[in-house]
């Protein structure tokens, strides 16, 4: 089975080959915490203690409701999974495709010029320096040029996510090197992760000792 088409239905479901996720090691927890969705509510799921009475399972689950609940650990070590074979693919170089965009700090030194010049112009307004007309046009250019800017750094930021990531030959060990905000971010910026309820109940095919865990149950769609 291979991995769904970047890009395709939000729907498309996939569970990396045994030999992706054995050379995983979860060793951190909460990667999906705030960044996943209930697939019932939509809500952001985030990580909490269930079960308090054998000492608490880590788990993710949406605030308000509880529509659904998972074990954080299992889930997290699935999507490692996920995301070390998406950056084994032959096309991962694609996902750079825009980092000719220029640098997160040129922009953001940008961004706050921009935004200080609007504070210029309503600072000129109010001290009669500029009427109205002269107020509104200059704001609406301003805003203009932050907006592609703040574009920009969204696109500069995606390539800081995948920065030591592309073109590795142990793409594996390169995630296992990450820290759990640049984990975050790589997840952020390749995937949507919805997680849906299971059926009450041990799963088909379960044998003793073996995890309750349902890849089928969890939706990636892909941004890149």
């Amino acid at each position: 089975m291979v991995l769904p088409a970047p890009g395709g239905p939000s729907s498309a479901r996939w569970w990396p080959p045994a030999a992706v996720t054995s050379k995983w090691s979860s060793a951190r927890r909460w990667l999906l915490s705030g960044l996943a969705l209930c697939g019932v509510c939509g809500s952001p799921v985030r990580a909490t203690l269930l079960n308090s009475t054998r000492g608490g399972v880590p788990s993710y689950t949406c605030k308000a409701t509880k529509c659904v609940v998972r074990n954080a650990a299992e889930l997290d070590q699935y999507l490692g999974g996920v995301v070390v074979a998406r950056l084994s693919r032959p096309d991962v170089a694609d996902l750079l495709a825009s980092s000719g965009a220029p640098g997160s700090r040129v922009l953001q030194l940008d961004a706050t010029s921009l935004r200080e010049r609007l504070d210029g112009l309503a600072a000129a307004y109010a001290d009669g320096a500029i009427d109205v007309r002269q107020l509104r046009e200059g704001s609406e250019r301003l805003r203009a040029r932050l907006a592609e800017v703040e574009e920009q750094m969204a696109m500069a930021g995606r390539g800081d996510a995948l920065a030591g990531l592309m073109g590795t030959t142990d793409p594996a060990a390169a995630w296992d090197a990450l820290d759990l905000h640049r984990r975050r971010a790589v997840v952020d910026t390749l995937m949507t992760v919805t997680i849906h309820r299971t059926r009450k109940g041990r799963p088909r095919g379960w044998t003793p000792g073996s995890s309750y865990f349902g890849p089928s149950t969890v939706d990636i769609g892909w941004k890149a």
